[in-house]
């Protein structure tokens, strides 16, 4: 699931069980003030290809749905008429086994949340950088 709001995008990456969804991970990214300036299919379809990239190990080579609120989206891997920015960005996808659906918004919350709250980069963040190196630290501490 993705969503793009005037702050940013968000995505979540669940897994299908019979007794429910489970969030597998999560994405929120704040957009530069150019992307804010960009139409809401530009920023929408972005919000996918972040996703794309951020779990194309996850996705990569098997069938899943992209769930999104943007109804014109769903005409997105069709032949449907979209400005270059997007058209690009198809062609990018175009290596993925994928359906799109539509889903009603007040049914994407955890990527709307996400994206009306976002957070910057990784490795702007000082303590999810500082983290990150402690827990390789210690590791290497445990194993040298």
């Amino acid at each position: 699931q993705t969503d793009a709001s005037d702050e940013g995008i968000g995505a979540v990456l669940l897994q299908i069980y019979p007794e429910g969804d489970r969030p597998v991970a999560y994405l929120s990214k704040k957009f530069t003030q150019a992307q804010r300036k960009w139409s809401p299919m530009e920023q929408e379809c972005y919000a996918f290809i972040c996703a794309l990239d951020k779990w194309h190990n996850y996705l990569s080579g098997i069938k899943f749905t992209w769930e999104t609120d943007h109804k014109a989206l769903t005409q997105l891997n069709q032949k449907a008429q979209i400005n270059k920015r997007c058209e690009r960005w198809r062609l990018k996808i175009l290596e993925y086994d994928f359906k799109v659906k539509y889903i009603p918004g007040l049914t994407n919350s955890m990527p709307d949340y996400l994206s009306r709250s976002p957070v910057d980069d990784a490795e702007e963040d000082p303590d999810e950088t500082t983290h990150f190196i402690s827990k390789s630290t210690q590791t290497d501490i445990l194993y040298n």
